[in-house]
């Protein structure tokens, strides 16, 4: 398996102060540019599976990557941020809340393979904040399941995600050690590849911003 892992676009909670974050904000102006230049530079590449979040902000990336590859979209619940769905700034305050459910993800971007763990009640479904353990643990999960479902083959997977997250996963593969101090930040739409076999994840690309021009990185 060849899998790439993409932060979203850049979005309006990236963009405003943090007082002024939102629990499922759009992408910005600039994400539009940044996500439509992400699309480009993987149109030529034989993608076999699209893959992304219930957030809107990664749904939003995607799409265009769904356009420029002329494939579906699949969500899985579990590739969300760190955190989950929530409102509020303050550490300790965070309330949770539902995130989009089976339909409204279906109505925004119809033809969508949605997991079926998301139904009436939304994706996040308004538990409560989810901890640095319980994220650590996802991590985990996902990178197990993409292993399971494509480890042994060839197939192409793309991952539109999120910045924490993409720490955590990270950390699971090239060890606990590693953070962004090595690296910088998870820029948006930054692009790291993994080739995988049934014993080994090999990176080959990390947080690569090529296809952006200076003024749209951020």
């Amino acid at each position: 398996m060849q899998l790439y892992l993409i932060r979203h676009a850049q979005s309006a909670n990236n963009s405003n102060p943090e007082a002024e974050r939102v629990e499922d904000p759009e992408i910005t102006e600039l994400g539009h540019q940044q996500a439509a230049a992400i699309a480009k530079s993987i149109a030529d590449q034989n993608v076999d599976f699209l893959v992304t979040s219930g957030f809107l902000r990664t749904l939003q990336t995607t799409q265009y990557l769904a356009d420029s590859l002329r494939m579906p979209i699949h969500v899985w619940r579990d590739l969300h941020e760190v955190g989950g769905c929530y409102r509020g700034y303050i550490p300790g305050e965070e309330q949770g809340a539902p995130g989009m459910n089976r339909d409204a993800i279906l109505a925004k971007y119809p033809g969508t393979t949605v997991d079926e763990s998301i139904g009436t009640e939304g994706w996040w479904g308004c538990r409560p904040y989810e901890t640095e353990a319980q994220a650590t643990l996802r991590s985990e999960q996902m990178l197990a399941r993409f292993a399971e479902q494509f480890g042994a083959t060839d197939k192409v997977v793309v991952a539109v995600i999120h910045a924490d997250f993409k720490v955590c996963m990270l950390r699971q593969i090239l060890g606990n050690d590693f953070t962004r101090r090595h690296i910088g930040p998870m820029l948006n739409t930054g692009l790291t590849k993994f080739t995988v076999s049934e014993d080994a994840w090999r990176l080959d690309i990390l947080n690569s911003i090529t296809h952006l021009s200076s003024d749209q990185i951020s």
